[in-house]
């Protein structure tokens, strides 16, 4: 079964917004293949640029990147295409990912060929959903679709239901989003990311006995909300110290807001961590806050909670159906600084808390292993081609 991956959620070389991406999809891939021989992936990264940008190549580093046609991620080939497009026009956006196929045809068909491609996975409802829906009218290659980006529950773009409707399957990471796609597609799955044994192997043995410490790992983006955690515990003042690991263009802004606040002395910006170390360093804490809003998913919080570790993140997002509230921790308003304050105070007068829940937020993690969500993806992909095994 060969699967063609169509996404701009890589890691990428030029780009500088993507050279610290996610590599969640290349990890998927790669445990598909071991626990399947059958199963081989290739991936096409899409790169979206204007007609303008694109023809007048206003953007060097877009240009620098096309020019590379194909790049290397964990020995990996990922091919490399430009799709034209205006992202604020919605009307004419069929229009474009006709376009956006028309132009590309040729390497496409290059790759399914080589390839022998039997099924697309786009992996969001933008552009990638666009092309595979093309590349399906075109070339007959089913495909299924990831909901990134599908959009609000009072309005879902009309291409974008006439798209989906044409897809054997919708994979969504969060419940949210599997309850606004089950009515647009009757076979629509709920299927998270795995995280990986060296988190779900770990066994927090000790909690902190007077002084809460807080975490937070996270890339450090203006909707992320680091801020609101600031403004938080600059309120409670006490009983805590707090780390942050990650790297990102907010760092100088929070580092400013850090030392104008009353908690400069508990808080510590540490910058990148790498991901290899990251399940020992949570061990040393008790709590992992990130207030994120939007989240689709939120892998994260997950690799916190194997390591025993309750969690607060914000409501309506990702972790919306897997957190019991109250019990593997919180979901608060993530615009509300006081609904966030009272959550971390509840741990602080509390002692108790944060082992009773991070006990039970290392029960719920054990779901996630990659085993199970392979497992179920494969099932998706057999399914859409009319295979049984």
């Amino acid at each position: 079964m060969n699967i063609l991956v169509l996404t701009d959620t890589l890691p990428a070389p030029v780009l500088a917004k993507k050279v610290r991406e996610n590599d969640v999809l290349v990890v998927t891939a790669d445990m598909h293949e071991q626990l399947y021989d059958d199963v081989h992936y290739t991936f096409v990264f899409l790169l979206y640029t204007s007609f303008f940008t694109h023809f007048l190549s206003e953007h060097r580093e877009h240009k620098e990147f096309l020019d590379l046609k194909s790049y290397n991620l964990k020995n990996r080939k990922i091919e490399i295409i430009a799709v034209p497009t205006f992202v604020k026009s919605n009307i004419f956006w069929p229009l474009y990912m006709k376009i956006a196929f028309l132009r590309n045809r040729r390497k496409l068909t290059r790759i399914i060929k080589e390839n022998k491609i039997d099924i697309i996975h786009a992996q969001d409802v933008l552009t990638n959903l666009g092309l595979a829906y093309q590349i399906n009218k075109y070339l007959k290659i089913p495909f299924v679709v990831t909901s990134r980006h599908l959009g609000r529950s009072d309005y879902i773009m009309p291409h974008v239901k006439k798209f989906i409707s044409k897809a054997k399957g919708i994979i969504n990471l969060g419940r949210n989003e599997k309850n606004l796609s089950a009515g647009l597609n009757p076979n629509s799955y709920l299927i998270s990311h795995g995280i990986d044994d060296r988190f779900l192997s770990k066994r927090k043995e000790t909690y902190a006995t007077d002084t809460l410490k807080i975490v937070t790992v996270s890339r450090l983006l203006f909707w992320k909300n680091i801020d609101k955690i600031i403004l938080a515990l600059d309120q409670i003042k006490e009983g805590f110290t707090w780390d942050i690991y990650g790297e990102g263009p907010h760092f100088d802004t929070l580092k400013d807001l850090v030392a104008q606040s009353s908690i400069s002395d508990k808080v510590v910006l540490h910058g990148h961590i790498d991901y290899e170390v990251i399940p020992e360093t949570l061990l040393n804490y008790d709590l992992f806050v990130l207030p994120s809003f939007p989240e689709l998913f939120g892998r994260v919080y997950i690799e916190a909670m194997a390591c025993g570790l309750a969690v607060i993140g914000a409501r309506n997002t990702g972790m919306h159906g897997y957190i019991t509230e109250g019990e593997q921790g919180f979901l608060v308003n993530h615009e509300e600084v006081s609904e966030l304050r009272d959550a971390i105070q509840r741990f602080i007068s509390d002692k108790t808390l944060k082992v009773t829940m991070g006990k039970k937020a290392k029960v719920l993690s054990e779901s996630f292993s990659w085993d199970s969500v392979i497992n179920k993806l494969d099932q998706v992909y057999r399914s859409a081609l009319g295979i049984t095994k």
